[in-house]
C-alpha cells in the first residue's frame, strides 16, 4: 500500500524498501536488505523514509516508534504522505511521518500527530487531536472534537461520537460505537462500546 501511494505522488523517486525477509521486487521497488541497512545507504545522501508497518498489536506500535526514531537518529526526513486521493483540509496540523491513504478526509483545526496512519475511506471531523503512532483503520469515522492518544488502533467501520476522549493504547473494536470516553488501556468492543481486556 505504502509502494502504491508513493508511485501516486510523484515527486519522490523510490529507491527500494526494506524488511527483515526477502519479499523480491514489490510494484517495482527493489529490496534493499533489513532496517540496519538504512545507515550504510544514508550516508553522505538526502533521503526521505516511511514506515511502512500497521499498528494492530501494541508490539506493531513499539516497532514503528522504534524504526521512526531510527531514521530521525539518521537524519532522515518522514514527511507527511497524502494520496491525491484524499481531502485533508486547511488548517490541519499534518505530524512527521503522517500517511494518509485514497479516500480520507480530515477536517479543519485537527492535529495529526507524528506517525499516525488513516487508512482507506476513514474520515476525521474538525477540531479533533489523534496522537502519535495512532492507527485509524478503513472506514472508521472519528466524528468532531474527539482526543485519540498514542498509540490506538480505531477499528475498521468503528465510530467514536463527537467529543469522546480516548486514552493512549486503547484498542476499539471492529464496528464498535464509542458513546462515552475509553481513558484507560484496553480493547473495547460493541455498541455502545464496553472494555473487554
Amino acid at each position: 500500500m505504502i509502494l502504491s501511494l508513493l508511485k501516486k505522488i510523484t515527486e519522490f523517486s523510490i529507491l527500494g524498501y526494506t524488511d527483515p525477509v526477502d519479499r523480491g521486487c514489490l510494484l517495482g521497488a527493489t529490496w534493499l536488505g533489513d532496517d540496519p541497512q538504512i545507515a550504510r545507504m544514508a550516508e553522505g545522501k538526502t533521503l526521505v523514509g516511511v514506515l511502512g508497518i500497521g499498528s494492530i498489536r501494541a508490539a506493531d506500535v513499539q516497532r514503528r516508534k522504534s524504526l521512526f526514531d531510527y531514521l530521525r537518529s539518521l537524519k532522515i526526513g518522514m514527511p507527511p504522505l497524502v494520496s491525491p486521493a484524499a481531502i485533508v483540509n486547511e488548517g490541519v496540523d499534518r505530524g512527521d511521518g503522517l500517511v494518509a491513504m485514497d479516500g480520507v478526509v480530515v477536517h479543519t483545526g485537527t492535529i495529526l500527530g507524528e506517525a499516525v496512519i488513516l487508512n482507506t475511506r476513514c474520515s476525521v471531523d474538525h477540531d479533533c487531536h489523534i496522537g502519535g503512532f495512532t492507527h485509524i483503520a478503513p472506514g472508521a469515522v472519528v466524528c468532531g472534537d474527539v482526543r485519540i492518544g498514542f498509540g490506538c488502533l480505531i477499528g475498521a467501520g468503528s465510530v467514536i461520537c463527537p467529543g469522546c476522549q480516548i486514552g493512549d493504547e486503547c484498542i476499539i473494536g471492529a464496528g464498535a460505537v464509542v458513546t462515552r470516553d475509553c481513558t484507560e488501556a484496553g480493547t473495547y468492543v460493541g455498541v455502545p462500546a464496553r472494555k473487554v481486556a
